[in-house]
């Protein structure tokens, strides 16, 4: 049973990698996030200066970036909890080694 909860693990780990790296693609550019910023500012009727709807568009592409990295930290950390027997630290450590692995092929 053990062994089917870290495959079940890893294939979240790996899912969640492949999200990642579908939203590096070219749906999701910057101009593309910005024109659908702009479609709602205007659909609502929002009254937004050019500077900040920048400002939110920047601030929502980097809250994003940080969130999906962050559920990757936590999927991994899971993954490596069950799938070995060293103490936190460590996984920390793995956790953030593989992470960054991740981020610098997504960019």
């Amino acid at each position: 049973m053990r062994g089917v909860k870290v495959v079940i693990n890893w294939a979240e780990v790996m899912a969640w990698s492949a999200l990642i790296f579908s939203f590096s693609g070219e749906s999701f550019t910057a101009s593309r996030t910005l024109i659908a910023l702009q479609f709602w500012v205007a659909f609502l009727n929002l009254p937004l200066d050019p500077g900040a709807l920048y400002l939110i568009h920047a601030a929502a592409r980097k809250g994003a970036h940080f969130g999906e990295f962050f559920v990757l930290g936590l999927l991994l950390y899971r993954a490596l909890s069950d799938a070995t027997h060293c103490d936190y630290v460590r996984r920390g450590v793995w956790v953030v080694v593989i992470g960054a692995s991740l981020a610098v092929a997504d960019e």
